[in-house]
């Protein structure tokens, strides 16, 4: 039924609040009356035919022994004690309620169909109309008793979602954050949200079975981090590095927290202890370049991108790294090759997409900027890196306006 119920919503997945409420409402009207005059009572009588059927069946096997218990004892030329009897009465009233019982269904199942099912009364298939106004007014009418009700009814709504989707009944933080800011009713967002969510039950299962393996715990804290469960995706780094103390992804994990978190020093520690636990670790280097990057130390990142290289020539951001010093002191070409090495690397490298769409920006060329922002946001988007996403279609937005496209 779960199953049922996520493959039927995720076709209402794509459509914005308010209109999917009014759409759920204006199909939920006939198919009400249909399920509770019609559905449920057909459901109720094939149900009483089989209770029925084996009541019956258990009664008239408990009659055939009391039968044939008494008619040993009394062959024996004894009396059968008092109390078979009353289970003899007993039954056989048993055996005629159900006969009863077959008789009430069979007359309601000839009339279920009798029954109209249908509103008769059209006007109100027009009251989910009413949530439009409510909706678009609702930034503008403050705090109080209505606007609270409004606001724990679009939670309740959220949670009905979540939890046909994953089984939870709570809100979502990463698509269902209104009125505070406008829910991202973003199709392929919502899908990327509730399949990580699926993940991470799984990732949560594993553990309860294999509660030792550092990896997993990587994993599920990578997956909270993508649907920005800060909190939760920095407790599973933690538990991955105690396990094993030299695991440097576990590490460089905690370092993105960090980083996330406007902590240049807290990353800049985590990062330099994956490399110090793996010196051929070059997420590590990467994560101390963009630290130095960001402390103005252009010398510093540069020593750290070229040692992510040196470590593992395949480690696409390590370029990127590279190509966005080289844009910042102007030399274009050893830029544009950088970043280009780093989409031969990884053809889903966003960032990459995003820096040379700022390059081609940056010279005039707003034509080619446009076609690689659209790569980035599409990329971006299907790796589930929100914030470069939201920035890159900011950017995109305006750009487009500028050009007339």
């Amino acid at each position: 039924m779960q199953f049922l119920l996520q493959k039927i919503w995720e076709l209402l997945l794509p459509i914005p609040m308010p209109w999917q409420v009014v759409i759920v409402f204006l199909l939920a009207m006939p198919l009400a009356p249909l399920i509770i005059l019609r559905c449920l009572p057909w459901l109720t009588v094939k149900i009483l035919h089989i209770v029925s059927f084996f009541v019956e069946l258990i009664v008239q096997f408990l009659l055939l022994i009391e039968y044939r218990k008494t008619r040993i004892i009394r062959n024996s030329k004894a009396n059968p004690p008092e109390i078979f009897y009353i289970l003899g009465d007993i039954l056989v009233k048993c055996v005629r309620y159900t006969q009863f019982s077959k008789v009430s269904s069979e007359h309601l199942s000839k009339n279920i169909f009798r029954v109209p099912w249908k509103f008769r009364q059209k006007k109100w298939y027009a009251l989910p109309l009413i949530l439009l106004p409510i909706w678009i007014l609702r930034p503008y009418l403050g705090n109080s008793s209505f606007t609270v009700f409004i606001d724990s009814s679009v939670a309740q709504w959220c949670s009905l979602e979540q939890w046909i989707q994953i089984g939870e009944w709570i809100p979502s933080e990463l698509t269902c954050s209104y009125p505070n800011s406008s829910p991202r009713w973003n199709a392929f967002l919502k899908t990327k949200e509730y399949q990580l969510k699926r993940e991470i039950q799984e990732y949560t299962r594993e553990i309860d079975t294999h509660s030792n393996n550092q990896n997993t715990y990587y994993d599920r804290g990578n997956a909270y981090l993508d649907i920005e469960n800060i909190e939760a995706a920095f407790k599973d780094y933690t538990s991955s590095v105690k396990i094993d103390p030299k695991y440097a992804p576990g590490y460089f994990g905690r370092g993105q927290i960090y980083l996330l978190q406007k902590d240049k020093s807290g990353a800049l520690k985590e990062f330099s202890k994956a490399v110090s636990v793996d010196p051929k670790y070059a997420p590590g280097y990467f994560g101390r370049g963009q630290i130095y990057l960001l402390q103005k130390d252009k010398s510093g990142a540069l020593k750290e991108f070229s040692k992510a290289v040196s470590v593992d020539p395949k480690y696409a951001l390590s370029y990127v790294g590279l190509g966005y010093i080289y844009q910042t002191e102007g030399d274009k070409d050893a830029a544009l090759q950088e970043y280009n090495k780093a989409i031969q690397i990884d053809p889903n490298c966003a960032l990459a997409y995003e820096k040379l769409a700022n390059l081609y920006y940056q010279n005039n060329d707003n034509k080619a900027a446009i076609k690689q922002y659209k790569k980035a946001a599409e990329i971006s988007l299907k790796v589930n890196q929100i914030e470069l996403y939201n920035e890159v279609v900011s950017i995109l937005d305006k750009l487009q306006k500028i050009s007339g496209n």
